[in-house]
């Protein structure tokens, strides 16, 4: 059989090619990704300590800065989501490379039933008193996710933050605006698409959070005791995910046997 020939031209870092494409890299599955991406980060924004475990640039400047002030026992609080985040890169590339082992489900599905499990868990650690270990497990989650979804039609990009996928998406708009290269169209019509879905995501997590926050009582128990579970909203996104990766799964078969 001939081997299907691979063309990929590189303009500014932006990667593109003609390779027949996984289902987890449709517009579709890397848009409901973002919208949790974005859920996620208003979550440990508004619920969690104000911090945004979806990126670790600011631990990073933080663990130096305490560092630096001789704070070696709070230098703990940064380095755990730190060490977190990296551990969801390299489960995510264990997995990736024994994708063989799973016959029913692709392993990408496994990635997404994973961090499901993890949220759920960060769900019911107090809030407070526990604020340290859930971020460390969304660090985790945040990672596995980068580290298993990282293209959208061929092209690179990132669903829980945003300053790659603006950096691609101007540079393509660039491109189209003032080279007159029509198909970098579409490319940065995803790019910024991807980004008003984190906005999304982060309008939504920020609205559950202040809907439950407000205290609506029923007798002696309120809706605020629920402010931790309002990531589980992030859990119900991903699940979608699962599913449509399932259901264009299965289009494609039957396309294909046609």
């Amino acid at each position: 059989m001939r081997k299907q020939k691979t063309i990929i031209e590189k303009t500014k870092g932006i990667k593109r090619d003609n390779r027949g494409r996984h289902i987890s890299e449709s517009f579709h599955v890397a848009a409901i990704l973002a919208i949790s991406g974005g859920y996620m980060d208003a979550y440990t924004y508004l619920v969690r300590g104000e911090v945004f475990a979806n990126a670790q640039t600011g631990n990073i400047v933080l663990l130096g800065i305490k560092i630096m002030e001789g704070r070696i026992a709070e230098t703990v609080n940064y380095l755990i989501p730190i060490i977190a985040f990296a551990a969801g890169i390299l489960m995510a590339e264990l997995i990736r490379n024994k994708e063989s082992l799973f016959q029913r489900a692709d392993w990408r599905q496994i990635v997404l039933f994973i961090e499901i499990s993890a949220l759920i868990i960060a769900a019911f650690l107090p809030v407070g008193s526990m604020d340290t270990p859930a971020n460390t497990l969304i660090s985790f989650v945040s990672a596995l996710q980068m580290g298993s979804f990282r293209y959208v039609n061929g092209n690179a990009f990132v669903s829980t933050m945003c300053t790659g996928n603006l950096r691609n998406g101007t540079q393509c708009l660039y491109h189209h605006v003032f080279k007159g290269d029509k198909a970098m169209r579409t490319k940065w019509m995803h790019y910024y698409g991807i980004i008003l879905f984190f906005i999304a995501g982060a309008a939504m997590g920020a609205w559950a959070t202040h809907q439950l926050s407000d205290g609506i009582a029923i007798g002696t128990w309120s809706t605020n005791q629920l402010t931790g579970q309002v990531i589980l909203g992030s859990c119900l996104l991903l699940a979608v995910g699962v599913w449509r990766m399932r259901e264009r799964k299965g289009q494609n078969q039957i396309t294909n046997e046609k």
